[in-house]
């Protein structure tokens, strides 16, 4: 309806129709690019591309540069190269074992290698010199460990503590309410849920774009646990 009432306006402003709907066409398509899911990782793949180079030309010069080698390993990690990026960072935290990044990223590498006791040592690490670490990140990793495994109950503990740093974290909110479903907590796994459809209505845009998946999957699940 409102793009009736926009066409209107417009065909009245240009005197022309066709224009009209030749604007509200370039309008439509410029918000589907700014909101689309797809560019922003697109964008995002793109970037870590050129900085992965730049990286590794670095270390090609200073093999030593701890830095450059830590962040090789976070963006390598990130892009689920799991056996590259602990090659990195296992050469990084000897100069950066102060440093939470590297041991966050070290310990999340260990995590989906399957290295339960080492991932936890090296995250609990980073959370030790920065409790609020990435917004609470190091927990929902470690949650994820679990719910991976449909450790439902062992997960519980984790997700709470992302959502107690971060409480519109869409994707630490739906994880949580999926394991109250699993452990047959109906109540709070509705509470949860409504908590995480809530955060993503009201995320800003480029959050909206980063966590469009897990707002989706949250008002699914929502639907199923009859709270919607």
């Amino acid at each position: 309806m409102r793009t009736f009432f926009l066409f209107v306006l417009l065909s009245w402003v240009t005197g022309n129709p066709i224009l009209a709907g030749a604007i509200i066409l370039l309008i439509l398509g410029g918000s589907y690019l700014l909101y689309s899911r797809r560019l922003y990782w697109f964008r995002q793949a793109w970037r870590d591309r050129g900085r992965v180079r730049e990286l590794r030309a670095e270390l090609a010069v200073n093999p030593e540069d701890a830095k450059a080698r830590s962040d090789l390993g976070a963006i390598l990690a990130r892009k689920g190269r799991f056996g590259e990026a602990l090659a990195e960072l296992e050469k990084a935290i000897k100069r950066c074992d102060d440093v939470p990044d590297t041991n966050f990223y070290l310990g999340w590498t260990y995590l989906m290698l399957g290295n339960l006791e080492q991932g936890r040592a090296y995250i609990m690490r980073a959370l030790e010199l920065n409790p609020r670490f990435g917004y609470g990140e190091p927990h929902l990793r470690l949650g994820d460990y679990f719910f991976a495994r449909g450790e439902y109950k062992e997960a519980v503990p984790h997700y709470e503590a992302f959502r107690a740093i971060y409480s519109s974290g869409v994707e630490g909110l739906y994880k949580l309410g999926e394991c109250y479903l699993a452990i047959d907590e109906r109540e709070k796994a509705v509470e949860i849920l409504r908590e995480a459809v809530a955060a993503f209505r009201n995320s800003p845009w480029y959050r909206r774009q980063q966590e469009r998946g897990w707002g989706g999957k949250a008002r699914r699940a929502l639907r199923r646990a009859g709270g919607a």
